[in-house]
């Protein structure tokens, strides 16, 4: 089984409690990212994006990322999270009726195109 490591570094770090409780959301095994694991995780992803919360989603984020680097991460979060409700906006009323991940990344690779 390969491990898919979901590191969305450009994308996504947390305040320590709720980190330790979610640790998981940095690196877990799946044996691609059609597994169930791996599409929850998307799901919890992109969830935190339309809430704007950010200490969900400081729990994607390596720890080498919040360091150091954990000013420009945070604006990064931000920017990301401020992009993805602009794009909800702009969609307006939809009705979910499917997700589907791309089947074309290699299977070691966490890469989800929506």
């Amino acid at each position: 089984m390969n491990t898919l490591r979901l590191s969305l570094v450009a994308l996504l770090p947390l305040s320590q409690g709720l980190a330790a409780q979610d640790s998981t959301n940095v690196e877990f095994a799946a044996e691609n990212n059609q597994a169930d694991v791996f599409i929850e995780k998307c799901h919890t992803w992109r969830n935190a994006m339309r809430d704007n919360d950010m200490d969900l989603m400081w729990t994607f984020v390596e720890e080498k990322f919040k360091g150091p680097l954990k000013p420009k991460m945070a604006q990064k979060l931000k920017k990301v999270a401020a992009k993805h409700r602009r794009h909800l906006d702009e969609a307006g009323a939809y009705v979910q009726r499917s997700v589907s991940l791309s089947q074309e990344t290699p299977s070691d690779t966490a890469q989800v195109i929506v």
